[in-house]
């Protein structure tokens, strides 16, 4: 469901928010190759993430859309904040 609650694809094509999450990070990384240092956060890899406000693997799919990212951080060093922080 998008942020605009159109229903994209059926039902027999629905994906966890766990299956979602992991093809954006280690199976991304995976796709290019760069699993070794991309795509999850293990000592020795690319320190890229980003803290949100909530756990995305808990919240209501209907409520995604108001988690805001609070941190972002690339190489290990901070990006971008959030401006209540």
């Amino acid at each position: 469901v998008t942020r605009q609650g159109h229903k994209l694809g059926s039902d027999d094509l629905l994906i966890t928010p766990a299956q979602a999450l992991a093809a954006h990070t280690i199976n991304a990384a995976h796709a290019l190759g760069r699993e070794d240092d991309l795509g999850s956060l293990v000592a020795g890899k690319r320190a890229d993430f980003v803290v949100l406000s909530r756990d995305i693997l808990q919240v209501p799919e209907q409520e995604l859309a108001a988690t805001k990212v609070l941190y972002t951080v690339l190489g290990g060093r901070i990006v971008h904040a959030a401006p209540a922080l």
